[in-house]
């Protein structure tokens, strides 16, 4: 396997969305405990939208994605004309790996809210998954037109262009993102990757120390860690 190939696998393992949501207390969320949580579903009709995300996100934070399917199929049924539903969904499904039925949804969602530089976000990112690199940059492309100031926009280009091997281009959108937002400790890891990939390895390393500094999770730090001692040892084989 090429050393490109594994940058590349070591950046999309990067590449988790966290979608789960704390929720606030609510005395009609689910009990954790609960074995007979799909009777607690009954009571739907008679609860707002806001407490029905409420129970989904807490399924979610329970580690229950089938009872949060449920509870925002519930949702889409009582509010059918309410985004959020799909969009929830669409993130829920991605996690499981239903990319087609993700895409679906995030689809609906913005059939029903109209674009919006968030919504075109999620859907590139799905397209991407699926390979649709194409559809991915048009959507990110207009996701930047519509709202070049959004961050997120501009750090999300820059990882298809780097999965593209435009490796210049994800450079720029990278250290636009960062411009705009210092505090995205992730960008870090990303420019990292990019130097090396356009090998500059001092540069590389440099980030790659720099982000293992501030990292605050072992996630995090395990993932920079690894990428981190493949450059040491390419700089240590020169």
């Amino acid at each position: 396997m090429s050393h490109g190939k594994r940058l590349l696998e070591a950046l999309c393992l990067f590449l988790g969305v966290m979608f789960v949501v704390a929720c606030e207390d609510s005395s009609l969320s689910l009990d954790p405990s609960s074995s007979n949580s799909d009777s607690a579903l009954a009571i739907v009709g008679e609860v707002s939208e806001k407490d029905i995300l409420e129970n989904a996100n807490q399924s979610l934070a329970n580690g229950d994605s089938s009872l949060a399917l449920k509870w925002l199929e519930k949702g889409i049924n009582r509010y059918p004309n309410q985004d959020v539903f799909y969009s929830r969904r669409s993130q829920v499904l991605a996690s499981e790996g239903k990319i087609s039925e993700a895409l679906s949804d995030i689809e609906r969602a913005i059939q029903i809210s109209g674009t919006s530089a968030q919504m075109l976000i999620a859907r590139a990112d799905l397209y991407r998954k699926s390979g649709r690199f194409e559809n991915a940059l048009e959507d990110l492309n207009q996701a930047i037109d519509i709202d070049s100031s959004y961050a997120i926009a501009w750090h999300s280009r820059a990882i298809l262009k780097f999965s593209l091997q435009d490796f210049n281009g994800a450079l720029e959108d990278i250290e636009r993102s960062m411009t705009l937002d210092p505090t995205q400790l992730e960008s870090l890891y990303y420019r990292a990757a990019i130097f090396e990939a356009l090998g500059k390895t001092r540069e590389a390393i440099t980030d790659l120390e720099h982000y293992l500094a501030l990292a605050d999770t072992e996630s995090s730090k395990h993932i920079g860690q690894s990428l981190l001692n493949k450059l040491q040892g390419l700089q240590s084989e020169h």
